[in-house]
């Protein structure tokens, strides 16, 4: 993502008398004798206010902080870049559109625009003035047209004066390294280091260090923890290095080697086959045997955990309860195993005690259209909804014409849409809950994999237990922690997350198990029905009302060159008409027990840089690392416009 600079400052209303009487070339009046009248000079005084406050900001903007707008959406939706706010004539959700193309390039404004909504997943058609409809099955929202980006203040002290290098999870501003002249490198993007005339640069997040190895592989980041010496490439020699140490921050400095088929195992490392079949491979040991361009070597990789923060951060919004989308009614995502146990009230739901001993699930279903504007003929509404598994689809990258101002034909009502190219399998859920009852548990579940994960609160004590109940049902328990939760009908905003395998509890803003408890991946690989519910609550001896009903999926890494292409090639995430959760998954998810893997060096003194819209943007994955000479400082806070003001976290 690209930033443009904008000058901060600020005023006094007072000069600094004969310092800024000697800077602008004027002495201060001498010394008044008695009876002497002094005659004020204005024009001196404002020029010495203007030369003061040009001085301030320039040592402001040199040393302490500088402003920015953020112009493209590659760190969306941590920041926005140029986008349009549309609200769902379906679902009410609001979103924002991506438009930094219209804007930057206004002979492409021709065509009608469309969008997506990510909670309903409905087609929005943007009306335009004297227009007529694009004559598909879509929704019409008058086009709002483009708004700026997030303007950000950025923290240049951070790095400079207090001789503090960056930490990993950083949102930073740098400069772009790359030149645009002939004989550049070929994987420079097209836009160089100057856009017409104005230098340009970059902002994204900061997840490799100097002299780091880092794997991308199944939509998260992995840290070599021990194994080959990036400096070596085989014992007793030394890995060559460019003439020119500027160069060192190019693609091909990296090492990168690209693995189309990997498996994760149960100690966190990876198990690599250069085939194609998508046989069930065997278990491995924890390490990853790759050949590199200049050398053979083994590693132990551990994944990069976000701190909770970041977590939220990242969050990417699946289904908002509160939002149901006026057209699937008949096809709620949310509801009871047996009808009647769970019952809707508003937009939640309520769960009187039946049985103390029972417990009660009221579960999620990734319900959602097909990937076909409309069911084929003569196939009526069941086509219309299907299970499908949770795909890094999200609003701002959804934009799309009736006809591509780049000459493709515009898609037809029997073609596919995009909805996501890879499955987000860390979710975080979310919901408002009152219990009541003498004895009984709350419990919130995540599902992955063959794995489900537990947060069971008794109502009596507080008391929150995590458990991890493998593919046979057996629960083990990973922590305990006392909480302030009690069964007293007082209402309770309660978070929890599966996240770069690592559970975290959130109890009205209180971290009760701190960052979070982590824990081994399983040796199976891939989804199973869970994922198709995979989030759920359960009652047991309580009496339970839950509302405000929020799921969110982690951001996405994808592993290859071009960001927007699918790791993994599925033609479609849903699942047949006549599947049923006791069936396996069907054969092409299959291909998801293997994902590929990349692995990146970052040279010393050099850094690397990502954008958490990573399907959508021009990172260090695609061109280089970024030297610590270009990085200009931390971004801190959005400060513009006033609805999203607030720190960068």
């Amino acid at each position: 993502m690209e930033v443009s600079s904008q000058a901060s400052g600020a005023e006094d209303g007072s000069a600094l008398g004969k310092v800024l009487g000697w800077i602008v070339g004027r002495a201060e009046n001498p010394e008044v004798q008695p009876g002497q009248t002094v005659v004020q000079d204005s024009l001196r005084e404002s020029l010495d206010t203007l030369v003061f406050v040009i001085i301030l900001v320039l040592i402001l903007k040199t040393f302490v902080a500088e402003c920015f707008v953020i112009p493209t959406g590659s760190m969306a939706e941590t920041l926005y870049g140029y986008q349009k706010i549309v609200n769902c004539p379906e679902c009410s959700h609001q979103f924002p559109v991506n438009c930094s193309d219209e804007v930057e390039f206004p002979e492409l404004r021709g065509p009608q625009p469309f969008c997506t909504c990510p909670n309903c997943m409905k087609d929005v058609e943007l009306m335009r003035p004297g227009q007529l409809t694009g004559g598909i099955d879509a929704a019409r929202f008058p086009d709002p047209g483009p708004k700026t980006g997030d303007r950000v203040m950025v923290s240049k002290f951070h790095y400079d004066l207090l001789g503090k290098g960056p930490s990993r999870h950083d949102v930073v501003v740098f400069k772009y390294p790359g030149n645009s002249g002939e004989g550049r490198d070929p994987h420079y993007p097209v836009s160089g280091p100057q856009k017409q005339h104005t230098p340009f640069n970059y902002i994204k997040r900061l997840m490799g260090r100097s002299g780091e190895v880092v794997a991308v592989h199944g939509g998260d980041l992995y840290l070599m923890e021990e194994g080959w010496s990036p400096d070596k490439a085989k014992p007793g020699e030394v890995a060559p290095k460019p003439e020119n140490p500027l160069e060192m921050w190019f693609h091909k400095q990296m090492l990168i080697h690209f693995e189309s088929k990997a498996r994760r195992n149960v100690g966190g490392g990876f198990d690599v086959e250069s085939g194609n079949g998508l046989n069930d491979p065997k278990p491995g040991a924890e390490s990853l045997d790759v050949e590199l361009p200049h050398s053979v070597f083994k590693a132990k990789f551990d994944i990069i955990r976000k701190p909770p923060g970041v977590v939220l951060a990242e969050a990417r919004i699946v289904y908002d309860a509160d939002k149901p989308a006026k057209d699937m009614q008949d096809h709620p995502r949310w509801r009871g195993d047996i009808v009647g146990e769970w019952n809707p009230q508003g937009t939640g739901f309520s769960c009187k005690i039946q049985d103390v001993n029972k417990t009660i699930w009221l579960r999620y279903h990734h319900l959602i259209r097909t990937n076909r504007r409309r069911p084929p003929a003569g196939v009526n509404g069941p086509d219309t909804v299907r299970h499908q598994l949770i795909t890094d689809v999200m609003g701002y990258n959804l934009g799309r014409f009736t006809e591509d101002p780049f000459g493709f034909k515009p898609t037809g009502p029997d073609n596919y849409r995009g909805s996501g190219d890879n499955w987000a399998s860390d979710l975080i859920l979310e919901s408002t809950i009152a219990t009541q009852g003498e004895a009984g548990e709350f419990i919130c579940e995540l599902s992955k994999g063959v794995d489900r994960f537990q947060a069971r609160i008794d109502g009596n004590s507080g008391k929150c237990v995590l458990l991890r109940l493998d593919g046979k049902g057996q629960p083990v328990e990973l922590a305990s922690a006392d909480t302030a939760f009690r069964s007293d009908g007082k209402k309770r905003h309660f978070r929890f997350a599966n996240v770069d395998r690592k559970l975290i509890v959130w109890l009205d803003g209180a971290l009760p198990f701190g960052e979070g408890v982590t824990y081994q991946s399983a040796i199976a690989k891939g989804p199973t029905a869970n994922d198709f519910q995979p989030a759920s609550f359960a009652s047991k001896g309580l009496s339970v009302d839950v509302a405000s009903i929020k799921l969110w999926r982690d951001s996405y890494y994808t592993s290859r060159d071009n960001p927007s292409s699918p790791d993994q090639d599925v033609s479609d995430w849903t699942v047949p008409l006549d599947w049923t959760p006791d069936r396996p998954v069907p054969d092409v998810l299959r291909a998801l027990q293997w994902m590929p893997v990349r692995v990146l060096r970052v040279p010393e003194g050099h850094y690397l840089c990502l954008g958490d819209n990573s399907a959508n943007s021009s990172d260090s994955r695609s061109w280089g690392t970024v030297p610590r000479r270009l990085l200009l400082g931390r971004a801190l806070l959005i400060y513009w416009p006033y609805n999203r003001i607030g720190l960068i976290r």
